[in-house]
């Protein structure tokens, strides 16, 4: 079994690449974004709120991979290195193969799908974007990260 996790900055197309695998893999998808819709009536979008939301992924992970299946983590960017580490901790623990993929584009394409308004969590705007992209810690030497460069605004393609 395997823990797949899909980073990278708002826009960048980690929800398209994770739905794309989770059909070509069969793998369960989990979705902080979709996470917190069911937990939270009128989400806030506070440093809580999505730590809770994290957490909640984390355990419906771990009861999926439990069971044998392998899982796909996205909706949020793993700008946190404590993040990664957090789901690779998990991998670990339930005995899964782990990998680190990250979603990138160029700012530009990411800021016009920022502004086409179709993501469902309302806090996506152009301020958030540049707030992550700040905030971003880099990758560690230890992590093996495979990066997939999304290249249209039309596509919505992560090759």
């Amino acid at each position: 079994m395997k823990l797949t996790i899909v980073a990278g900055l708002p826009g960048a197309g980690k929800t398209y690449l994770a739905r794309r695998l989770e059909t070509e893999t069969e793998a369960i998808r989990f979705s902080r974004d979709e996470v917190r819709a069911e937990l939270f009536d009128a989400p806030d979008y506070s440093t809580e709120e999505k730590a809770t939301a994290l957490e909640e992924m984390l355990r419906q992970a771990r009861e999926c991979l439990q069971a044998g299946h392998d899982v796909i983590l996205e909706g949020m960017p793993f700008s946190r290195r404590s993040e990664r580490d957090a789901a690779r901790h998990l991998a670990s623990e339930v005995g899964a193969e782990f990998k680190l993929i990250c979603c990138v584009c160029p700012e530009e394409i990411a800021l016009e799908r920022i502004a086409s308004g179709r993501h469902p969590a309302a806090d996506r705007d152009s301020s958030l974007y540049h707030e992550v992209k700040a905030r971003f810690e880099p990758f560690g030497d230890d992590e093996q990260v495979t990066s997939y460069q999304s290249l249209s605004t039309r596509s919505k393609n992560c090759q």
